[in-house]
């Protein structure tokens, strides 16, 4: 399993817990989707393809790649109509500042950025 593979099924259980806080959005979000290999593989592409638009001059690049991991990955376990609010982009901002503050997970983020930024 890939460093992507595992930080992804972190970010899942964590989302879960979250899920049990807002259990109307989770219960709205739960029949509109099933989770299929083939739904995990469109996710990991989505991912692969914005990370590709990133400039190689950017000197953020390692962020913004984190970044679109972030979205991309919660966004397809909550809903993607959360695309649309101002206030999950805030959310994102917190979760990846509380990821990186992390040392273990950080370690786990470098490799899984290497990763995403391999496939460019």
């Amino acid at each position: 399993m890939s460093k992507i593979t595992n930080l992804a099924a972190i970010m899942r259980s964590q989302v879960a817990v979250l899920a049990k806080e807002f259990p109307r959005q989770a219960a709205q979000n739960k029949d509109k989707k099933t989770h299929s290999n083939s739904d995990t593989l469109d996710v990991a592409g989505l991912i692969v393809q914005k990370v590709k638009l990133i400039s190689r001059q950017s000197p953020d690049r390692r962020q913004k790649a984190f970044r679109i991991f972030l979205e991309n990955t919660i966004a397809a376990e909550i809903g993607l109509d959360v695309l649309s609010d101002p206030l999950f982009y805030q959310m994102i901002e917190d979760i990846q500042n509380t990821m990186y503050s992390d040392s273990t997970l950080r370690s786990l983020i470098e490799e899984c950025i290497d990763q995403l930024l391999a496939s460019q």
